[in-house]
């Protein structure tokens, strides 16, 4: 997955990698071509997560924050959406129950859209919700 958008903190080029191992992280490139010479990990998911699990959609909100919405069946972890914070730790904002596939992420004003590939549902968190009560919408 890949986003061509210019923020402050990724200002040329996004990419979610994954190894189906033990790593999982966002990297930032500084050029098109995508040359690991010019690139950066920007933030490293948990191991647990990494292998168990997929990173799918990302979407920023109006605040260029970076959301990744993260498959897992990991044993601490739930489905869901991390916001990556400007200190590059990790926030998990929307915990789905197991079984959920979120794949899809968008904003719409303030409230976060997560469609899901199991069942077709689509989940919405306002920015009041808790975030292990997101509404099935």
């Amino acid at each position: 997955m890949q986003s061509r958008r210019k923020t402050a903190l990724f200002p040329l080029l996004l990419v979610l990698i994954s190894d189906f191992s033990t790593a999982c992280y966002v990297a930032r490139f500084q050029d098109a071509g995508m040359n690991p010479k010019n690139s950066e990990i920007w933030v490293t998911f948990p191991s647990e997560i990494c292998t168990n699990g997929f990173l799918l959609g990302v979407a920023f909100d109006d605040k260029d924050r970076l959301y990744v919405a993260v498959d897992t069946w990991a044993g601490r972890f739930n489905p869901g959406v991390f916001r990556v914070e400007a200190n590059r730790s990790l926030t998990q904002v929307m915990s789905l129950p197991p079984g959920s596939f979120p794949n899809g992420i968008a904003f719409y004003g303030d409230d976060l859209y997560v469609s899901g590939t199991s069942g077709g549902a689509i989940w919405k968190k306002s920015p009041k919700d808790k975030p292990d009560q997101p509404v099935l919408w």
